[in-house]
């Protein structure tokens, strides 16, 4: 869950995730945008890998350093994004939309 709020996040700077990048991708591709809050999001996408890939359940640990780094980069990007953003953002229906609806 913590890697799809820093995803949704990400789209406030107009970073949008490919279905086709690994999270590792898209944390390397958004460092440059995100400056200080970019180890964060490449820490949550190393976490998040393993937790995708790993045959054990992550620790508890895990999942709490998971959601500062989700929590930090969030705030990281509200911070620089206006409240007006913000809120066009939260009333867009375009992330409900299916991505071929929005290409045709």
């Amino acid at each position: 869950m913590s890697w799809a709020e820093a995803v949704d996040a990400l789209t406030l700077l107009d970073l949008d995730a490919s279905a086709a990048e690994t999270p590792t991708e898209l944390a390397h591709r958004s460092a440059a945008t995100l400056g200080d809050a970019a180890p964060f999001l490449e820490k949550l996408a190393e976490l998040t890998t393993r937790a995708s890939f790993d045959a054990a359940e992550p620790v508890a640990g895990e999942v709490t350093e998971a959601s500062v780094a989700a929590r930090s980069v969030r705030s990281s990007i509200s911070e620089r994004v206006t409240r007006r953003r913000r809120a066009l953002r939260a009333i867009d229906p375009r992330p409900l939309l299916p991505r071929a609806q929005l290409r045709g």
